[in-house]
């Protein structure tokens, strides 16, 4: 049986387009991944002209078939509360295991579905305990997207 410390996903954000959204000239763009639970635990601050920011992120995990983790980018404010850019959520099991697969994704907002930002993620779930992203090239199978009624 495998050990729970040895199950681990890291995912690394790539690259990113804002689209439509609109910000300012050195506005920071906060990019959180983890599960419902602990996604404002793992927010990472990074400038907006920077795309590819190279952030990654670590979420454990018991279950592969049961387990997804949400990634969301939002433009940080000082007051008031981050406004959010779009999220995505993405199954575990949908990633071949100990290896890395790159999926391109499309952020939703339901607050406004006009807005159309995508994110680039490398994505490596490991099980034998070897290091971030050194793993062979993998696939991401279809439909490893979950349907969320809400934003964050």
């Amino acid at each position: 049986m495998i050990d729970f410390q040895q199950r681990v996903v890291y995912i690394r954000l790539e690259k990113f387009d804002l689209g439509n959204f609109n910000v300012d000239y050195g506005s920071k763009i906060v990019a959180s991944v983890g599960t419902k639970s602990s996604l404002l635990r793992n927010a990472k601050a990074f400038d907006s002209m920077e795309k590819y920011p190279q952030k990654v992120w670590e979420v454990r995990y018991h279950n592969q078939n049961t387990t997804s983790f949400i990634f969301s980018l939002a433009k940080k404010r000082i007051f008031g509360g981050d406004i959010p850019i779009g999220e995505v959520e993405l199954k575990i099991s949908n990633f071949e295991v100990n290896t890395v697969a790159k999926c391109d994704c499309k952020l939703k907002n339901i607050a406004n579905r006009r807005l159309n930002a995508t994110a680039t993620l490398s994505v490596h779930v490991c099980e034998n305990g070897a290091a971030s992203f050194n793993a062979p090239e993998g696939n991401v199978m279809p439909c490893s997207y979950v349907s969320r009624n809400s934003f964050l």
